[in-house]
């Protein structure tokens, strides 16, 4: 996926705790930041490569799914959460706060 951060067409990846009707988006929490995010990634495969670095409940299942820039904004504004842009190492190439 080659297009802005900046495009709110533009399809990115994350993670859905339990795919269905009580889909979640998974969120993380920084605590040296005091700042709740959600992890986003330009591809599948990226988002898979950072998977095993991201705090989960192994009790619950995960999907990495599309979904459009504009939508996600919208789901992390109303939950206060900050989107973190990562690449596969977990490293924030970019943040914003919706």
């Amino acid at each position: 996926m080659n297009t802005s951060k900046n495009d709110q067409t533009e399809w990115v990846w994350v993670f859905f705790i339990d795919p269905g009707a009580n889909e979640q988006i998974l969120g993380q929490y920084d605590k040296e930041q005091d700042v709740a995010y959600i992890p986003v990634f330009d591809s599948k495969e990226t988002a898979l490569q950072c998977y095993h670095m991201l705090s989960k409940n192994p009790e619950k299942k995960y999907e990495a799914t599309a979904i459009m820039i504009d939508d996600l904004s919208e789901q992390a504004q109303a939950g206060d959460f900050s989107l973190y842009f990562l690449n596969g190492d977990g490293k924030i190439l970019d943040s914003r706060k919706p």
